[in-house]
């Protein structure tokens, strides 16, 4: 139904005059308050533009485009505009507005507009010498393209002054690539820790899991984090004598907790007074996208940082160096295991400066997503929400757990694509310890104990097979 008519011609500076219909329930019915006319401000440039989801894509910079396409832009995901102005000798200071047009190709699909007073020129690391204008995820689609004005904040305001670059970019919107990504789901599964005779569960209300949910989409390239808790799960397992076995224990239940093949398991409990060993979590390195086993890990309650850290794993990232790391991916391009970029979080308006701050990946501190553990991320979460749902042709591989003390366990067969991880040559056992086969196997390491997961990539069918042994490291 047609409510009402609006033909906007944006101001004269604005890259391309607008008009549209207002529709009800149209979401640019909202922007009137976005749209209102106003003049544009004079005696003033702008200067630099960025845009952040998390790690920092500067699209102008000292007047100049830079125009790479180093940083990758999730689809869906909320984002932040910061616009630094510059003033000439003939400004006055005052109350300015900066508003952003958010196009899908030709057509507007958001705008935005933020005033406040306006002295100097900025820089990038003080949060509040620019305007921040954020940008809503449902606008960020697959032809984004973004252009920026600078106006008077009133009306009736008349300022003498000389004509600056007061738009950008001066002709069509500047155009950003994207990618989609998808959801990041979460199976939260409280363990009832027995093992000291406590059944002790940990928080998971739901005050506790916004708090774990809001720490995922601050720092993953997801366009929403879902999490869901199911019913919680006994173990008599005690962490003091291993988490291996625990993570094992729990790999074993995702068919139990009813997780679907894109979704991540997470075990999350309390040991008490029981020894951790100075661990916070464990998990698998989950080597390849399609392999929903390696989807697991476990991690202490009340941690929302520990369940980032090691649902990367999951993601297939090796530590990033710095403060003792066990095994750090060689390809990280910070030796200390910085950032490699500034960065900011959506959820809580905070920059993070390259230098002092640490990938999430690293055991030093304080952390947040570093540059390349972002694309890494980026392309991992496509690939799985890519897979779901798509026709994928699998096999039953025969699957064994193994703990730090060398205590194996059979899973059973598991359906996959194709098994990942290093090539091992195993022995298959039946329970008296003979040797039944010699078969050629994929091992897959957790995060930081000596444990595997071996699947075996022969066909095998029979009940005698209880046991197995890695023989040979291919």
């Amino acid at each position: 139904m047609l409510s009402s008519i609006l033909l906007l011609a944006l101001s004269a500076c604005a890259p391309t005059p607008v008009s549209f219909l207002c529709l009800e329930d149209d979401p640019l019915c909202s922007l009137e308050e976005a749209l209102q006319d106003l003049p544009p401000a004079l005696s003033v440039d702008i200067e630099s533009v960025a845009f952040y989801q998390v790690t920092e894509k500067v699209l102008l910079e000292d007047g100049v485009e830079v125009g790479d396409d180093v940083v990758s832009v999730a689809q869906g995901r909320d984002a932040v505009l910061r616009v630094f102005l510059s003033p000439a000798d003939t400004y006055e200071e005052r109350d300015l507005s900066v508003r952003a047009y958010i196009y899908q190709g030709d057509a507007l699909v958001d705008a935005v507009i933020v005033t406040q007073n306006f002295k100097k020129e900025g820089s990038f690391s003080d949060l509040d010498s620019s305007f921040n204008l954020p940008i809503r995820g449902s606008a960020i689609g697959p032809d984004l393209a973004i252009a920026v004005e600078v106006l008077e904040a009133t009306e009736e305001a008349d300022y003498p002054g000389i004509q600056g670059r007061n738009s950008w970019p001066e002709e069509s919107a500047y155009s950003i690539k994207t990618t989609p990504t998808g959801p990041l789901k979460i199976v939260m599964v409280p363990i009832e820790y027995n093992a000291d005779n406590s059944g002790r569960l940990p928080n998971t209300d739901e005050d506790e899991m916004e708090r774990f949910r809001q720490a995922f989409y601050g720092q993953y390239p997801a366009d929403e984090v879902q999490i869901r808790v199911v019913e919680p799960q006994g173990t008599d397992i005690g962490i003091r004598n291993g988490w291996s076995a625990l993570l094992n224990e729990v790999t074993g239940l995702r068919a139990a907790v009813g997780a679907e093949d894109d979704e991540y398991v997470y075990g999350l409990f309390s040991p008490g007074e029981d020894p951790t060993g100075g661990t916070a979590g464990l998990c698998w390195v989950g080597y390849g996208p399609s392999d929903p086993g390696t989807k697991v890990c476990i991690g202490l309650s009340g941690s929302p940082d520990t369940a980032v850290h090691e649902v990367g794993h999951a993601h297939g990232r090796e530590h990033s160096p710095g403060c003792g790391a066990g095994s750090p991916d060689p390809e990280y391009p910070e030796s200390d295991g910085t950032l490699g970029s500034r960065a900011f979080d959506t959820t809580g308006n905070r920059m993070f400066e390259a230098a002092t701050t640490y990938d999430f990946m690293s055991y030093c501190g304080p952390t947040w997503t570093g540059a390349h553990t972002w694309e890494m991320l980026v392309e991992r979460v496509n690939s799985v929400n890519s897979i779901y749902g798509a026709y994928m042709q699998t096999d039953e591989y025969l699957t064994f757990v193994q703990d730090e003390r060398g205590e194996t366990t059979l899973l059973g067969q598991q359906w996959l694509s194709e098994p990942a991880g290093l090539a091992v040559r195993v022995e298959l056992l039946d329970d008296a310890g003979h040797v039944l086969y010699q078969v050629s196997g994929r091992s897959i390491p957790m995060d930081h104990a000596q444990g595997a997961m071996v699947r075996i990539i022969e066909p095998i069918d029979d009940a005698r097979v209880v046991d197995m042994r890695v023989v040979d490291w291919r």
